[in-house]
């Protein structure tokens, strides 16, 4: 205790002198409780139950705001009936706030005459109590109520959700109870558990990642990794598509032809097929015959089954059915491999 009152042989008593007995101590429970566990408010022991359709009924528990504890030791029950909704749904706030009180009042003698020792009685209360006091913030009515504001002295303990003849739901605020020490310090230990057992694998983690990046370092310079996922990528592919610019022609036509050479294809592991869109048009025409001519064997063939190729795609005024003053080609290839490939060594287009 911080402050204590002292008492001698023979000493004058005076009334100051026990009320400080209590004053100081309760003073050092403040303090305690301020200082060692929560200065805000929180509450312990508070339970709400619905005692019936539209009553519920607050079980006795205690209050702390800034260290000063607060009691309600006895049920406090609200009827709630004059409340509920004739539609719709509203939010109610059961609150608690704390207040000094002074009560058990009993009958005491008071000297009135110090010389003849002549008394008076008098009711006097004879305690102080702090008061947890108990009430309710009720919302408004609405198909999607909102919570009622609450006053900053006040603490909520639980909503109640009203609807039309019944107290619906009921949910503790459990964010707004006081921690309990021993809860924590268990918290406190399972989290120093995992620290001990998780700790020293993400410390190490800044050594393994400059471990791997040496390691990424010598197998070459980021460029050159760069260039193998470039080439990987390309590996995984087995469709291109080549779309050209447009190009505008002399003069206007409706007989184009599209020869492309094609170097180490397979008939029956490859294909390449052209459309061409006329006049910035969206639509893709297909041309009327393909036709190949074998030539000589690239240099590089695989095998006999690879040959070097020339394509020829022909449209006429079959298929190009206006006009044709401008021209895109489009170009798709395929292979049954990745590994497997082709290559479209030229490409040349003549409009006549």
């Amino acid at each position: 205790m911080e402050q204590s009152v002292i008492f001698r042989d023979r000493q004058e008593l005076q009334a100051d002198d026990l009320s400080n007995i209590g004053a100081f101590a309760k003073q050092s429970l403040d303090h305690i409780v301020a200082d060692g566990i929560q200065d805000g408010k929180g509450w312990v022991d508070f339970q709400v139950l619905k005692s019936s359709t539209a009553e519920v009924t607050v079980k006795p528990g205690r209050l702390y705001n800034g260290g000063a504890v607060y009691i309600s030791t006895s049920d406090v029950v609200f009827d709630l009936l004059s409340e509920l909704p004739a539609i719709n749904r509203k939010w109610v706030a059961i609150v608690a706030w704390g207040q000094e009180v002074e009560t058990d009042t009993q009958p005491r003698d008071f000297l009135i005459d110090a010389t003849t020792g002549a008394t008076q009685a008098q009711a006097v209360t004879m305690q102080s109590l702090r008061k947890a006091v108990i009430n309710t913030v009720v919302g408004v009515t609405a198909a999607q109520p909102a919570k009622p504001s609450i006053d900053s002295s006040n603490t909520v303990i639980a909503w109640l959700l009203l609807s039309p003849g019944d107290v619906e739901s009921i949910t503790l605020v459990e964010a707004n109870t006081l921690p309990n020490l021993a809860v924590e310090q268990d918290r406190i230990d399972d989290l120093q558990d995992w620290r001990d057992t998780v700790g020293p694998r993400v410390d190490s983690l800044a050594s393994d990642i400059a471990r791997l990046r040496a390691e990424i370092e010598q197998m070459g310079k980021s460029r050159l990794i760069e260039e193998v996922a470039v080439d990987v990528a390309r590996l995984k592919e087995l469709t291109f598509k080549h779309i050209s610019t447009g190009y505008t022609l002399a003069a206007s036509t409706r007989s184009f032809k599209v020869i492309a050479t094609l170097e180490n294809y397979a008939e029956a592991n490859h294909d390449l097929t052209c459309t061409i869109a006329a006049n910035g048009g969206a639509t893709e025409i297909a041309p009327g015959t393909t036709s190949d001519e074998v030539l000589d064997p690239p240099v590089d063939a695989r095998d006999a089954n690879h040959k070097r190729i020339r394509r020829t795609f022909t449209w006429t005024s079959t298929q190009i059915t206006a006009a044709m003053s401008s021209v895109r080609i489009t170009m798709n290839g395929a292979t049954t491999s990745a590994l497997d490939t082709f290559h479209v060594a030229e490409r040349v287009h003549l409009a006549f």
